[in-house]
């Protein structure tokens, strides 16, 4: 039952909360979209609904992280959003490896380019270039970045701590999506320049409780 459950898992993470939100469209022209999303997922959630599967680079012993990139993804104002726009070449083997610190996971990184990267009209090393640039644009308080206990946090609180962190950035500039009580990911928007933007009508918060729990490093 385990691969099953790891299989449902994933299509629920990667495919469905698009969907649920709003169905993207057909395959575009390279570089024809609105605005970039940057998703940072909580890693100890998802290792904690996965098992904490010790054969998954992400979650086995002693990987111990925290906020990892989920994906930076071509975005349009309206919510029907670009993927796939092409066919996807094999990734350079440094070019995979070049981004494992910030998302450790070589199938994650092929399912990224493939379906989002070659939206972007750059090559695979210039789009994971333009991801790493986005991540340290964004900066998560230090208190949030993880603990060996969980953390119970008023939503309010973190967000304006996240606001008070990097300057310019504004309420309607990011969303928390959350799992339950528990916080899943945070996606801020970003222009192609990665200054922090509005955000379009498929970024919409999913947390709407007084208090989040941040799931305890591992």
């Amino acid at each position: 039952m385990r691969p099953f459950t790891t299989i449902l898992f994933l299509f629920a993470t990667i495919v469905a909360p698009v969907v649920a939100q709003k169905r993207d469209g057909p395959p575009t022209t390279p570089g024809r979209f609105d605005y970039y999303l940057l998703s940072l997922s909580w890693s100890p959630q998802y290792c904690s609904e996965m098992g904490d599967d010790p054969s998954d680079p992400q979650c086995a012993a002693g990987r111990h992280f925290g906020f990892v990139v989920h994906g930076l993804w071509p975005e349009n104002e309206n919510g029907v959003n670009p993927r796939t726009c092409k066919p996807a070449a094999p990734l350079d083997p440094s070019t995979g490896k070049s981004v494992l610190d910030l998302m450790p996971s070589p199938q994650l990184v092929t399912h990224e380019w493939s379906t989002h990267g070659t939206c972007s009209g750059l090559s695979p090393a210039d789009f994971f270039k333009l991801t790493r640039a986005a991540t340290l644009k964004m900066k998560i308080p230090a208190k949030y970045q993880g603990s060996k206990a969980a953390l119970v946090v008023p939503v309010k609180e973190f967000r304006q701590a996240v606001i008070d962190a990097n300057p310019g950035l504004k309420g309607e500039n990011f969303a928390l999506y959350c799992d339950d009580r528990f916080l899943r990911e945070v996606r801020v928007c970003l222009d192609k320049s990665l200054n922090f933007r509005s955000c379009g009508q498929r970024v919409k918060d999913s947390c709407g409780l007084a208090k989040m729990v941040l799931q305890p490093l591992k």
